[in-house]
């Protein structure tokens, strides 16, 4: 079956006697599925695949394979795999604690390996001329009796300088900095300031 396009879920609000809208999907057992879903669910309903067929590694790669992958064939991002392979590895545990698989498949086969490299590519990265060019630039924002600039110096030289991310930069107080006249300093990262969106 091919799935032309991803529109969301029917809603059917005549099922639920508080005139609430709901979602029509797998968990509501005894409910026709929507108008939508009607192709996939006589799909599966005449190939069901029985738990014990993830026993077969050739099939058990297949499918974690998939779970790397969006529909459209594209790679799906980092985060939505790792999502995936644990709903997929919590299923499996389920199975074997209903003693419908012996043991966990999962555990003896290695994850995909994405291609990643221990190299920096210098055209991403910030080097000195760069830094200083830019601790300069901010030094000139606003005016000196307001300390903008000299706060967004000292802002994005400990991030450059020190490796900080911006919410352990914000966080950063004088008190935790040893910084002396000579050699290395020591910043003490006690507390972060994440904000969600910025």
């Amino acid at each position: 079956m091919e799935l032309r396009s991803r529109r969301p879920l029917a809603y059917r609000s005549s099922q639920d006697p508080r005139g609430h809208r709901r979602r029509v999907g797998c968990g509501d057992a005894g409910l026709d599925p929507s108008a939508y879903l009607e192709d996939a669910y006589r799909w599966i309903s005449k190939k069901p695949l029985a738990i014990s067929f993830l026993e077969d590694p050739k099939i058990l790669r297949d499918v974690q394979y998939r779970i790397y992958f969006k529909l459209d064939g594209t790679p799906a991002a980092g985060e939505t795999s790792r999502r995936r392979r644990r709903a997929l590895n919590t299923a499996v545990e389920y199975a074997v604690e209903r003693k419908l698989l012996t043991e966990n498949p999962l555990a003896a086969i290695k994850k995909v390996k994405t291609s990643a490299s221990d190299r920096v590519d210098p055209r991403v990265l910030v080097n000195k001329i760069q830094a200083a060019q830019l601790l300069a630039a901010v030094s000139c924002i606003g005016t000196w009796s307001r300390r903008k600039g000299r706060r967004l110096v000292a802002f994005y030289a400990v991030m450059y300088f020190a490796a900080l991310r911006p919410s352990e930069a914000v966080g950063l107080k004088k008190a935790h900095c040893y910084l002396p006249e000579k050699g290395w300093g020591v910043l003490a990262l006690h507390d972060t300031r994440p904000v969600s969106g910025k």
